[in-house]
């Protein structure tokens, strides 16, 4: 079911559909600073008395105008932060009962890397271990670049105080990198944010100090998680995005680079059998070895503009036994050797 009134102006639009009830959490922020909430319906051309939040869904144009009406509203620049410390991590129903009923932090991010689109399909998580830490990765996909920042914004504030509070320990993230100019209203919240934030990087990154990954969740219950996860897959299966597929298997795939996984190793960590699996990629005009080759370049490239970690363990890392074949891999996909690639591209920090 989707809202009853739509824009007037014909225009082509994102097929993606964002959930109702993130139009309620915005609504209540303002209600409860003393504002008026009416004109973001409006702006969004939505008739709030046939709107309902659980079963209804809104564009992503839809979502950008009331989002930015509701900024406007609030009359500050730093709204994104201000709203995310109103979002709980239990708000988001079978998908929060999965989430908060994990082992540990990397178990955590692990679903969320999988299902987060169930509850917001405008950002795919990733989470990955390197030498500088436990990194999470958040992939902002609106169309629109305002909406983009206003997110980052948002899930900096929810996920940090949400990751405290499942695991019960004062935790502060060492580094930021963020994907546009960092506001100077950001300085504010630098003590919530990271230590460290660089702006106008290629990817949004989180760096955790690497035994966060591990703490355990105080809220860890291996039954209730076994069922919120089937509950979690029956909704992917009734979604039918199978677009969505080679996005899981490249995550998998980059948490297991080091064993040189093969494709009955990921389908085996994706509940599903080994011809289920390339048959699914295949309509979504995918393959197992193209996405594993995707998956060792974005590491590589990540590696070596990131970090001094040597060429011979970066292959290793990769899944390569010999730097040799690592390195003819790496001047096949860019036309560079790793070492030319470093010193053109590196920004090591």
């Amino acid at each position: 079911m989707t809202a009853s009134k739509t824009t007037a102006t014909a225009r082509q639009e994102s097929p993606l559909r964002i959930p109702g009830y993130f139009l309620s959490y915005a609504e209540k922020f303002l209600e409860e600073n003393g504002f008026e909430s009416l004109p973001l319906w409006q702006a969004a051309s939505l008739a709030k008395e046939n709107f309902n939040p659980i079963l209804d869904s809104v564009s992503e144009a839809q979502f950008q105008q009331f989002i930015l009406a509701a900024k406007s509203q609030y009359g500050e620049p730093s709204f994104g932060f201000e709203l995310g410390r109103n979002i709980n991590i239990t708000g988001f129903g079978t998908l929060s009962q999965a989430l908060v009923n994990c082992e540990n932090v990397r178990d955590t991010t692990q679903l969320m890397s999988r299902y987060s689109t169930l509850a917001f399909p405008l950002v795919k998580f990733s989470c990955f271990d390197t030498d500088d830490g436990f990194i999470v990765e958040f992939d902002t996909r609106s169309h629109f670049q305002n909406l983009n920042s206003i997110i980052v914004e948002i899930l900096l504030s929810t996920l940090i105080p949400s990751i405290q509070f499942l695991t019960g320990q004062a935790i502060k993230p060492v580094r930021a990198d963020i994907a546009f100019t960092k506001p100077t209203y950001w300085a504010r919240y630098q003590n919530i944010i990271a230590d460290e934030i660089y702006d106008n990087s290629p990817r949004n990154l989180i760096y955790f100090p690497s035994h966060v990954a591990d703490l355990p969740l105080l809220t860890a219950n291996r039954t209730n998680r076994a069922v919120a996860i089937e509950q979690c897959e029956l909704a992917m299966e009734q979604k039918g995005d199978i677009s969505d597929l080679p996005e899981r298997v490249i995550s998998q795939i980059r948490s297991k680079l080091a064993q040189s996984p093969n494709a009955l190793d990921i389908a085996r960590s994706l509940n599903m059998s080994e011809r289920t699996l390339r048959r699914t990629l295949a309509a979504s005009d995918a393959s197992f070895r193209d996405l594993l080759k995707q998956a060792r370049e974005e590491m590589a490239k990540f590696y070596l503009s990131n970090s001094a970690m040597p060429i011979t363990l970066i292959a290793g890392k990769l899944g390569y036994q010999e730097t040799a074949n690592f390195r003819a891999a790496f001047k096949s996909w860019t036309g560079y050797t790793p070492g030319h690639w470093r010193s053109e591209f590196g920004h090591a920090k």
